[in-house]
């Protein structure tokens, strides 16, 4: 972003004001499911992965 333009919703002092927010979070790689409840659902993954072979 070098400059603002008419029509663009955010000013180039939001856009780095919101990167920079953006770019001090740390990053974790968490499952978003969890284990007990992909469990649960692996036996409809698994019929969706077998026709998907076919």
């Amino acid at each position: 972003r070098c400059h603002d333009h008419k029509y663009d919703p955010l000013t180039v002092e939001d856009y780095y004001g919101i990167a920079g927010v953006f770019a001090s979070v740390r990053q974790t790689t968490r499952p978003i499911i969890p284990d007990t409840e992909v469990a649960k659902t692996q036996p409809a993954r698994d019929k969706v992965d077998a026709l998907n072979k076919t």
